[in-house]
């Protein structure tokens, strides 16, 4: 289970980068999350999944077994290790349930492509205001959802366009934690308060965004 465990991140890289440049692979895991109803991420984590229902198994082997039986000692053992596995298989779960939020949020918001990756978890998200200067040297403000992940924060937008389901957003941007700044604090901060900047340089410009 170990070996396992600390091989399952590698295994989805894996997985994602075969199917991108082997067809077959792709048209296989394709049907193959047909016939099963779920998709690899999930068929992947079932060995772990079941690894945590042992824990209470053993738990209540020693509860209805006397201290002075032959197999106490053993049973004992056994649930010890067993907890000690539990641990990280916790952490491969909970790993493995911000790898489905990525895939939710990818299907929530519109416009976004190529969001969910192996290696990337979801960490939270909240309401932001983005801040942008008119040519009068105005600013305004807009109202965003900021998402936070392991390797890069995407903004989103109300999506105002007609018949569209109410709540749902658009993609407005994708920023990579190297791109971030934070803005020190001054005493007109409030205790909530977060002012950074995004800093996203291209072949042509330099596009320097505030958050509030």
């Amino acid at each position: 289970y170990g070996t396992y465990c600390n091989s399952y991140a590698d295994a989805l890289a894996c997985v994602e980068e075969t199917s991108k440049s082997n067809e077959r692979v792709k048209k296989f895991i394709e049907k193959k999350t047909k016939e099963l109803q779920m998709n690899m991420d999930s068929y992947l984590i079932l060995p772990a999944q079941r690894f945590c229902k042992y824990p209470l198994f053993f738990r209540d082997i020693l509860a209805h077994t006397p201290a002075n039986h032959p197999c106490y000692k053993d049973a004992l053992k056994v649930k010890t290790r067993i907890d000690e596995g539990a641990q990280l298989v916790n952490e491969l779960v909970s790993n493995y349930q911000r790898r489905q939020r990525v895939a939710e949020i990818q299907q929530r918001v519109s416009g976004v492509d190529k969001l969910l990756k192996a290696d990337r978890l979801y960490l939270t998200d909240f309401k932001v205001q983005l801040t942008h200067s008119d040519g009068s040297g105005k600013e305004k403000w807009r109202k965003v959802t900021l998402f936070v992940f392991s390797d890069v924060l995407v903004v989103a937008k109300p999506d105002k366009t007609l018949f569209v389901k109410k709540g749902t957003l658009k993609y407005h941007n994708l920023i990579r934690w190297e791109e971030l700044e934070l803005t020190p604090e001054s005493d007109e901060m409030g205790p909530l308060d977060l002012h950074f900047e995004a800093t996203q340089k291209s072949e042509t410009n330099t596009t320097v965004t505030h958050y509030k």
